[in-house]
C-alpha cells in the first residue's frame, strides 16, 4: 500500500487535530517531541478520549474519510514496542503544518550532474514553475522538501531504470572541466571591465554561483574530516561520502 496516499494524509488530520487540542503552535509541538504526540494517538485511537475528543474524531472522519486501512497501519505501529517508527513521518508532519515563509521563495530547482572520466556529462533538473503553485507563487518548506524528494526518487529510478552506461551512450559531445573553467575565467575577465560598483559584485556572485554549481570544490577542511571518518571495509562496493557544498563559502 502507498502511504504516501492512504496512511500520511490521515496522519496529517490527526496532526492538525493534536495541534487544535493542545492549543500548540508546530514550534510548540516541535519543542515538545513526536513522544507527546505518540502518547496522544495512543489515547485517541484507544477510545478514552471524552466528548471533546469524539467530536474531533468525527470531524476528522466527514472531511477526510480516511480508508479503514490506514487506522489498522496507526494501530499496528502503536500496538509496536518501538515508537520510533513516528521518526518517518515526524518532519512531514511539521513542514506541512508550518506557515508560509516570511520571505517568499522566487523558484527551485534540484538539479544531478553526472561527469564521466571521458569527458562526457548528463545533467537532470527538476523544477516547479512559480505559476504552477497553488496559491500562486506560495513555495513553502513542505513544498520545497517535496520537490527535493520527488526528484531525488526520479534520478534514482531513471539510474535503476537506465544504468549509468546507457546514459553515458546518449550524450554526444564531451564537455571537459577545462572548457567549463575557461567560460568562467572570460566571464570573470569581462565582469573586472563593469565600472559600476554594484553591478560588478552582482555579477561577480553570478559567477560564483556557477562555479559553485559547474566545478564544485570541497573545502580543505570538509575533505580532511571526510577522510578521517571513511570506513576501512568496503565489502568490494567502494567507499564514498557525501558533501555539502556552500555557495557562500570560500573555494
Amino acid at each position: 500500500m502507498n502511504l504516501d496516499e492512504v496512511f500520511i494524509p490521515y496522519l496529517l488530520e490527526l496532526f492538525s487535530v493534536y495541534l487544535g487540542d493542545m492549543d500548540y503552535s508546530v514550534q510548540d509541538a516541535q519543542d515538545k517531541g513526536s513522544d507527546f504526540f505518540v502518547e496522544w494517538l495512543s489515547d485517541f485511537v484507544g477510545g478514552d478520549l471524552g466528548p471533546d475528543f469524539e467530536e474531533y474524531e468525527e470531524e476528522v472522519q466527514e472531511e477526510r474519510s480516511p480508508d479503514q486501512e490506514a487506522l489498522m497501519i496507526l494501530e499496528a505501529f502503536l500496538e509496536s514496542e518501538d515508537d520510533s517508527w513516528i521518526d518517518e513521518f515526524w518532519s512531514v508532519l511539521l513542514l506541512a503544518h508550518r506557515g508560509a515563509p516570511r520571505n517568499r521563495v522566487a523558484e527551485f530547482h534540484a538539479a544531478y550532474v553526472v561527469r564521466w572520466q571521458d569527458g562526457k556529462v548528463f545533467t537532470y533538473v527538476c523544477t516547479v514553475p512559480p505559476n504552477l503553485v497553488s496559491p500562486r507563487g506560495l513555495l513553502s518548506d513542505f513544498l520545497v522538501t517535496k520537490v527535493a524528494h520527488v526528484s531525488s526518487s526520479q534520478f534514482h529510478d531513471m539510474i535503476s531504470e537506465r544504468s549509468l552506461d546507457t546514459l553515458h551512450d546518449v550524450q554526444q559531445t564531451p564537455m571537459p572541466k577545462e572548457s567549463l573553467q575557461y567560460v568562467l575565467d572570460l566571464a570573470s575577465a569581462e565582469i573586472k571591465k563593469e565600472k559600476d560598483f554594484t553591478r560588478r559584485v552582482e555579477l561577480e556572485s553570478a559567477v560564483h554561483l556557477l562555479r559553485s554549481l559547474a566545478l564544485p570544490r570541497v573545502p580543505p577542511s570538509a575533505e580532511k574530516a571526510a577522510r578521517r571518518s571513511m570506513s576501512t571495509q568496503n565489502y568490494g562496493r567502494g567507499r564514498w561520502d557525501v558533501l555539502s557544498m556552500d555557495p557562500q563559502e570560500d573555494d
